[in-house]
């Protein structure tokens, strides 16, 4: 080999053994930057043209990445947003019925019977007549607090999931212009921001990712594309009005493409919006119109102290828990609350005791109306422990995926070490190699 080769190999040594110790260098000074990913300068060894000996002919720096596991944690991630934002929204829901407590329901329902009882045993007091009268009002309240709760739960729902689809939007557009950028350069730092970007958005709905031969990505959501080479297209909200009730659905683009959120953030909100509270709204809705509508029968079949008969307990024709309230011709008068099936038998308990005897048939559904509730707080309570569970083993997966991607992305300090030490003994070696040139090369000259 010429001196000349020599010296040409050692200067690709020095440089690649260099540029080694900047990239670890660099990798040190990051470990802690959130969305770092390693670098890497990986030598390639070729034959010279003479193929007299093998040399350094490049280096290339490159991030350290498993695309595998990526996609897997991107996936993973979704799903655990999604069931973190089940168990919040569930637990808000259950806050709702306060039950066990003083606020909830079943305290109401067991007051309410009880006052009947009170009146079944003294049936021509008046005073009993007007807490009966208060209880039932207070029941009434329960009813319209819970069911005007779920509804302004809705109302919150559906501006939170607004402000989370023009998060989704500014994420696309992000990525759009990263797109576009690599157009004309692709730089390490911003594959990093891309992949930040894309963390993000699995947070807020379920993706898919494709990296094209020119570096680009396309991102997919339940099968239609959002993001792709210079394009994107935008999410919409939009109200669909199905049976009385007013659902959230998301669509993509001009063409309004409908998509199926599975996951995230946003496609837990959907869910609830959609399918879980309307059912919560439902069966409170059945219970206080049945309710309602069986102590009116009994009670419109008796006798009041003044022998006044046919009038209802509550207001008529309650159809949802919002409706329900006391007759106001009771609420003016509660003298006006019939206790007696007979004319004329102001001492009859009669009615006051097949009211009371109420809580106890099946009246709603099949079952008995404390039944019938205590199905939907048993509902709403598993749903909660579900989501508790299902969000805590999805952590433990999304973790076992965070540390896989780590120890391939991640940074070692003692590995980086390791390597610093190693390319500065080759830098070293490079340079001696040279400088041992450099004094045959001497010896050569004053030898002439």
């Amino acid at each position: 080999m010429s001196i000349s080769n020599i010296l040409n190999t050692s200067k690709q040594a020095l440089m690649s053994h260099q540029s080694a110790i900047d990239t670890t260098s660099n990798n040190i000074s990051n470990m802690n930057t959130e969305g770092y990913t390693r670098r890497l300068t990986n030598f390639e060894q070729g034959l010279s043209i003479n193929n007299v000996n093998s040399n350094i002919s490049d280096e290339t720096l490159s991030r350290v990445r498993d695309s595998f596991i990526e996609k897997q944690y991107i996936r993973q991630n979704s799903y655990a947003s999604k069931y973190e934002m089940d168990e919040t929204i569930s637990q808000q829901i259950e806050d709702i019925l306060g039950e066990p407590g003083n606020s909830g329901l079943t305290n109401s329902l067991s007051a309410f019977w009880e006052s009947w009882s009170d009146l079944a045993n003294d049936p021509e007091s008046q005073s009993v007549r007007t807490v009966v009268k208060d209880k039932a009002k207070a029941l009434s309240r329960t009813f319209n607090r819970i069911y005007s709760d779920f509804n302004q739960l809705r109302d919150s729902i559906k501006e939170d999931v607004s402000r989370k689809v023009n998060s989704v939007n500014q994420k696309l557009e992000q990525l759009n212009k990263i797109n576009k950028q690599l157009n004309t350069t692709k730089t390490d730092d911003l594959l990093d921001q891309r992949d930040m970007v894309l963390n993000d958005l699995s947070e807020l709905i379920n993706i898919e990712t494709s990296i094209n031969d020119d570096g680009k990505i396309s991102v997919y959501s339940s099968g239609q594309i959002l993001v792709s080479e210079n394009q994107v297209q935008k999410l919409n909200v939009q109200t669909e009005q199905q049976n009385n009730n007013s659902s959230l659905k998301i669509t993509a683009g001009d063409n309004e493409y409908n998509i199926q959120i599975k996951a995230g953030e946003i496609g837990s909100l959907l869910d609830i919006n959609n399918e879980n509270i309307p059912n919560y709204i439902d069966q409170l809705n059945t219970l206080a119109s049945n309710l309602t509508q069986e102590v009116n029968d009994v009670h419109s079949s008796g006798y009041n102290l003044d022998d006044v008969s046919g009038i209802n307990f509550f207001k008529d024709d309650i159809s949802s828990a919002g409706e329900m309230d006391v007759n106001e011709l009771i609420k003016s008068d509660p003298g006006l609350i019939a206790a007696s099936d007979k004319m004329g038998e102001s001492g009859n308990n009669n009615i006051a005791q097949a009211i009371n005897d109420l809580q106890n048939e099946n009246i709603i559904q099949g079952v008995a109306p404390s039944d019938f509730y205590n199905s939907l707080v048993t509902e709403i309570g598993s749903k909660v422990q579900e989501s508790s569970y299902l969000r805590t083993s999805q952590e433990k997966v999304v973790q076992t995926l965070q540390n896989q991607r780590d120890s391939a992305s991640g940074i070692s300090l003692d590995e980086e070490m390791i390597n610093l030490t190693k390319y500065e003994q080759g830098y070293h070696a490079a340079a001696k190699v040279v400088n041992t040139v450099n004094e045959m090369m001497s010896t050569v000259i004053n030898l002439i």
